[in-house]
């Protein structure tokens, strides 16, 4: 007699994101805003490996018990879609790390921009950027890092 398995990318048991999801999201929407595009997320991440996105039907060979795999969302964000996948990622820029002490540098901007930010991310990636070849020029002593062509 055989028994059923997890389809590719089906949680085995424990608890999973969209279990915490389904159990905090109905009032989490009712005390607080989010863009569109991200309640499309939160609703995939929801609906992935159920029935409400559909799946396929198998058959064992040897008892004929059949059983169901649900197709997953498919969306980047989601760790049951894509979770072997941003792991194989991490793996492979750690390969290419410099044996060498990292930093990562945080700012935080005035809660009076948001509005603006979230009217203009290009002008905060332009902002940012300026700032830190700012800082890569001041580090050099006033020199740039790169000769410039004539």
């Amino acid at each position: 007699m055989c028994r059923p398995v997890a389809g590719p990318g089906q949680a085995t048991g424990g608890l999973t994101l969209a279990a915490v999801l389904h159990a905090g999201l109905p009032l989490f929407r009712r005390t607080y805003r989010l863009p569109r595009y991200q309640w499309k997320i939160l609703s995939a991440i929801q609906r992935c490996r159920t029935p409400a996105l559909g799946g396929h039907r198998y058959r064992c060979g040897q008892c004929g018990r059949e059983h169901f795999v649900a197709h997953g969302c498919g969306n980047r964000h989601c760790p049951q879609c894509q979770g072997a996948q941003a792991f194989d990622w991490l793996e492979r820029q750690r390969a290419v790390l410099l044996p060498i002490p990292y930093f990562h540098v945080v700012f935080t901007l005035s809660h009076a921009l948001n509005p603006l930010i979230r009217q203009n991310r290009r002008a905060l990636s332009i902002n940012c950027s300026l700032t830190r070849r700012a800082r890569r020029y001041c580090s050099l002593g006033g020199k740039d890092s790169k000769p410039r062509s004539a």
